[in-house]
């Protein structure tokens, strides 16, 4: 418990009385969906997004390692709208290095935000296997093997400002299309130009992703 005044210890004494305080409390808007796989039922359901799915192809959904509420809801009814349009779907990690930078580790971190086969519906296929699909600006550009080998894939992330960087896109389907589907070399070769760099970077490595990969959607 706290006194009515604070012995601060400067040489010669000071004495410094507490102002006046009362308690306040500040409620922020949290808007939410009362249900994530209705949500994802609606937005498949729009022409444009049916229109990306043909019957028969491969889909690779990419979750990542980063905290989002209800990924297994999401992911779990993503993968389901895809059947339902006659795709083929699997999931696979795109978390950069994280996972101990193993296809094992990758697929153990997914786990334990309740990814799994049986919970999903489908194969889970985890691999640190890349491609290089291009160079930009004298930087090779690599993503998921499996990802890159299938006729199309759809990104699950969340959207928030990054911890390190500030730039008007931070962290999002923007980062994880570049250093997540990078595997441990993408990222690696990502992270030497250091964070500052990556307000320009980011972006630009992902529209040059974008342009060479059979990217579908992303849901957010």
């Amino acid at each position: 418990m706290i006194g009515d005044r604070i012995d601060v210890n400067i040489g010669g004494g000071l004495g410094v009385p507490l102002p006046k305080m009362v308690d306040i409390r500040q409620k922020f808007d949290a808007p939410s969906l009362p249900s994530v796989t209705q949500a994802v039922a609606e937005q498949f359901a729009r022409a444009d997004v049916r229109a990306k799915i043909r019957p028969g192809m491969s889909v690779a959904v990419g979750c990542g390692s980063r905290g989002v509420a209800n990924i297994a809801e999401c992911a779990k009814a993503v993968v389901n709208e895809v059947r339902a349009l006659g795709g083929v779907p699997f999931i696979f990690p795109a978390m950069g290095s994280h996972g101990g930078s193993t296809a094992e580790g990758q697929a153990g971190v997914l786990e334990t935000y309740g990814i799994t086969e049986a919970a999903m519906g489908c194969p889970i296929r985890s691999s640190m296997d890349t491609v290089q699909i291009g160079v930009s600006d004298g930087m090779p550009v690599h993503v998921d093997r499996l990802m890159h080998e299938a006729d199309g894939y759809i990104l699950i992330n969340r959207i928030k400002p990054h911890a390190n960087f500030r730039a008007p896109i931070e962290s999002g389907i923007v980062k994880m299309a570049t250093i997540g589907f990078g595997k441990l070399q993408g990222a690696s070769t990502l992270h030497t130009y250091g964070m500052d760099s990556f307000g320009e970077l980011l972006p630009k490595t992902a529209r040059f992703t974008f342009e060479r990969t059979r990217f579908l959607l992303g849901v957010g």
